[in-house]
């Protein structure tokens, strides 16, 4: 049998805990690369998650200039308030495309003693249609009418004075006498405009 000493059982004892100690420590250093090694690699996506993003910014802003920019041939839908009519501005076929200019569905060249209008385009085709307007209804009571423009053929319906036949761009004057809201005098109006888009237009002035 045997027998071992106090000292050889403490040497045995102190070999055992360095060889714990040393596992210990070898999967704490394990355990450390792992960890390491995610917060590399979660620092990659989100550098490279920052990168995608920053050039998706980029992408939208070059996209938002581009789309600033209009083509010469292109149409602009627009609303005009104001008149409570939807219009259309085009580019005029008559202008070279070197001028780059675009031109709005009419134009107000002079308004004189009328209190307010509309300008809509009802449909397709190639004619103008006045209506004279006082305290909401048609105002009946006009002198020295008088219906100036550059293309197309008068005719009258009732108190409806139209254009037809006619070549857009189209310039108009309307002038005429008419009592004021009150019936207690009379004064001129002159109202002249400019149609550049073809269709049906229906123009109401009111006194």
């Amino acid at each position: 049998m045997t027998v071992i000493s106090k000292s050889e059982i403490s040497c045995l004892k102190m070999k055992s805990y360095s060889k714990n100690r040393k596992d210990s420590n070898q999967k704490l250093l394990y355990t450390s690369l792992c960890l390491a090694r995610t917060l590399l690699k979660n620092c990659r996506f989100t550098l490279t998650l920052g990168i995608s993003i920053m050039k998706l910014k980029i992408l939208t802003a070059v996209c938002i200039v581009s789309g600033l920019i209009i083509p010469v041939n292109a149409q602009i839908t627009t609303i005009s308030i104001n008149h409570h009519a939807a219009t259309k501005n085009i580019v005029n076929p008559n202008i070279s495309s070197s001028q780059n200019r675009i031109l709005p569905a009419y134009k107000i060249e002079t308004r004189r003693g009328v209190t307010h209008f509309s300008i809509h385009r009802f449909s397709k085709g190639n004619e103008v249609r006045i209506k004279i307007m006082q305290n909401a209804v048609e105002n009946n009571d006009i002198e020295d009418f008088n219906l100036a423009y550059d293309s197309g053929n008068e005719y009258r319906m009732g108190n409806l004075y139209g254009i037809e036949n006619i070549t857009f761009p189209l310039y108009v004057k309307v002038t005429y006498r008419s009592w004021n809201a009150f019936h207690t005098g009379r004064y001129d109006v002159t109202f002249e405009f400019t149609i550049n888009n073809p269709g049906v237009w229906n123009v109401t002035i009111f006194n």
